[in-house]
């Protein structure tokens, strides 16, 4: 009696029913899982400058996230019901899924946390065609959280298949799929307000979390004559105000003006340790002379002082020194970075 298989009494109807029954628990446990790495992500994030971006910040977290997860179920997990003939091959083909997903999340949060990029064809092509390039991280740490994301998913499978059965859960289900939907629909709507109306601190997380592409629905607003600023590239004049949240440092002093290219252009911003314009000649440095030869070149351009920290926040700036703990503590963002953000550029930084 003890060698009876069980799963012969059960039709494939019968396995795909209970497969997807389990497949709902178990999506639902990874999302708590994915928040949870995810919570790396906020830890390394710019803070926002107002409550209002904190806000946004959180909320996006727990959208995001959860979407990503259902996605990846809906495309992957749910298909393989019907494929896999029986729940226990089903379930232990989801626990190596699972698995594979949680370690790339990982590696994703590592690089985020030096370089603050995600995983995409493109960084992948910079690693295996790019002779040289290195990030200098150590991935040895998923010799060990391979394993124990491995176990967790392996008890994630044991409870969901003793509790899909269970009603008593139900609302706590029901609970926190309601929040995760509406945490979802807020990201969204919060976005679409915040673009129409360029508001930095919303518009500028865009980047902090993997695969996200929040919405703008720039077109259906500019029919309807809802966007705050003309949202068109033909050479329409923009103004963008100064910022509010600034409130002892007045940076700008005045509202800036931009006209947006039509073709926008790709700007590569290279700044090089101890280099002054002094050794920039044919023998210390013979290809960056011949660059600056060949290229714009602009040579009447100074720096208060040498020391990193401070150059590069009056190179960022435009402004002394002397105003660098303020605009810090105040969180004020370079007029240049926040322009490149309205104007959708992907900012990306890369330290050797």
């Amino acid at each position: 009696m003890n060698n009876i298989n069980y799963s012969s009494f059960f039709t494939y109807k019968d396995e795909v029913s209970r497969s997807i029954s389990w497949g709902h628990w178990f999506v639902l446990l990874n999302i708590f899982l994915a928040l949870l790495i995810g919570c790396t992500y906020l830890y390394n994030a710019p803070s926002p400058s107002t409550q209002l971006g904190t806000a946004y910040l959180f909320i996006s977290w727990l959208g995001h996230f959860s979407f990503l997860v259902f996605v990846i179920y809906i495309l992957i997990f749910f298909p393989l019901t019907f494929l896999c003939r029986s729940t226990r091959t089903y379930k232990i083909v989801s626990i190596v899924l699972a698995t594979v997903f949680m370690v790339i999340l990982l590696i994703d949060v590592k690089l985020y946390q030096a370089i603050k990029i995600h995983l995409s064809v493109p960084m992948l092509g910079i690693f295996f065609t790019q002779e040289g390039f290195s990030t200098g991280l150590n991935y040895n740490f998923l010799y060990i959280a391979t394993p124990v994301i491995a176990f967790i998913e392996y008890l994630f499978s044991k409870f969901a298949w003793r509790n899909h059965y269970l009603h008593k859960y139900q609302r706590i289900t029901v609970f926190f799929t309601t929040v995760f939907i509406l945490s979802f629909l807020a990201t969204h709507i919060m976005h679409i307000w915040a673009n129409a109306y360029r508001y930095v601190p919303i518009t500028q997380q865009k980047s902090i979390f993997p695969a996200y592409y929040p919405m703008t629905a720039n077109t259906f607003l500019k029919e309807h004559g809802l966007l705050a600023y003309s949202g068109d590239s033909e050479g329409t004049q923009i103004e963008r105000p100064a910022s509010k949240t600034s409130r002892k440092l007045k940076y700008p002093l005045n509202a800036m003006k931009v006209i947006p290219s039509e073709n926008p252009y790709n700007v590569i911003l290279i700044t090089i340790d101890g280099l002054d314009y002094g050794h920039m000649t044919e023998d210390y440095t013979p290809n960056l002379d011949v660059f600056a030869k060949t290229h714009d070149s602009y040579i009447k351009n100074y720096l208060g002082d040498n020391r990193d920290s401070t150059a590069n926040f009056e190179m960022m700036y435009g402004i002394p020194a002397e105003y660098m703990k303020t605009a810090m503590n105040e969180k004020t963002p370079p007029v240049i970075i926040s322009e490149m953000l309205m104007q959708d550029y992907k900012i990306s930084g890369f330290i050797t």
